[in-house]
């Protein structure tokens, strides 16, 4: 049986949303859809070692590198609510895509008229005098500003 589409009926786009490290067991059906082109909208949450209350079974490591490898694959990774929003807002897209989230509450980056950019980086602190580049994303954002923090006290160097 062929299943037809009217005019006008919405079409269903599938979303599979559980821990990151969970979603990852279904990975050869995730590189089949990335490949196929496939409108697939994914988000894996708790990713990476912040949830280590946990343990390691939870946590999902490999999930960036897994879908970064696949073609056609648009991989996010918002480091507060206000990016998720944007990033979610972003998924209009035709092809597949993952979002990573992480379990953890923190102080936004983004401001309410801050918008979120998809690809590229973003350069948050900066001084002539850097002697380190600490780079940092999603959740992780936060500890990479904490570590600027503490490098600029113990240079006691100003940062623009």
């Amino acid at each position: 049986m062929i299943a037809r589409r009217w005019a006008g009926e919405p079409r269903a786009i599938p979303f599979p949303s559980t821990f990151a490290a969970f979603l990852t067991r279904a990975y050869d059906c995730i590189r089949m859809a990335a490949i196929s082109n496939l409108n697939i909208k994914m988000a894996g949450s708790h990713a990476g070692v912040s949830i280590g209350e946990n343990g390691p079974s939870q946590m999902a490591l490999e999930d960036l590198a897994m879908m970064r490898a696949e073609p056609n694959m648009t991989v996010l990774y918002p480091c507060d609510g206000v990016s998720t929003e944007e990033a979610v807002g972003r998924w209009r897209t035709t092809r597949a895509a993952y979002m990573r989230n992480v379990a953890a509450e923190d102080a936004g980056h983004l401001g309410p008229d801050e918008t979120f950019r998809c690809g590229g980086l973003e350069v948050l602190r900066e001084n002539a005098a850097d002697v380190a580049t600490v780079i940092g994303a999603g959740r992780h954002l936060f500890e990479a500003l904490k570590a600027h923090g503490q490098l600029k006290t113990e240079r006691r160097v100003d940062s623009a």
